[in-house]
């Protein structure tokens, strides 16, 4: 009798998980029409092709380039400091790039890593000037704010360029 109600429970408990996993694909699909792969719409995803990343940068203008997963808390922290300094400085442009739900935008988070030296392992990815920071703290947010001061005061080459 005991054997039975496992193998009831198991049964349940797969049959749950089966739901749970057909349930979440089906969310995926639907949240982002594009097989769940392309980019999202919206103001903080980049919509550009591979190529324009590369460009180098022109003028006194600084470009911080900030890639981010949907759900990662290290990058819900910075999200909104980074927004606040685009905000703060009107030579500065912040480009962000959500990876976990973009083929497109893991690409570009790839090759600017390569240009970088580095490797796109882990979000959030930062790069500005010849300097990238992985993963977000207080300690990096002040490190990010000084690059972003020195690269808006003379300007910054970038393995970019």
């Amino acid at each position: 009798m005991k054997q039975k109600i496992k193998e009831n429970y198991r049964e349940i408990g797969f049959g749950i998980l089966a739901v749970l996993l057909v349930t979440g694909l089906a969310f995926t699909v639907v949240q982002n029409p594009q097989n769940g792969t392309g980019p999202e719409k919206g103001a903080e995803n980049s919509e550009t092709d591979s190529s324009e990343v590369l460009l180098p940068e022109t003028g006194n203008r600084t470009t911080v380039y900030f890639f981010w997963g949907e759900g990662c808390p290290y990058c819900e922290r910075e999200k909104p400091f980074l927004e606040e300094l685009d905000r703060e400085h009107e030579d500065l442009e912040v480009k962000m790039y959500e990876v976990y739900n973009s083929r497109e935008n893991q690409k570009i988070y790839q090759n600017v890593a390569e240009k970088y030296g580095v490797s796109a392992r882990g979000v959030p990815g930062t790069f500005i000037g010849d300097e990238h920071w992985s993963g977000y703290n207080e300690e990096i947010g002040n490190e990010i704010e000084s690059k972003i001061d020195e690269c808006l005061e003379q300007s910054c080459k970038t393995p970019l360029d």
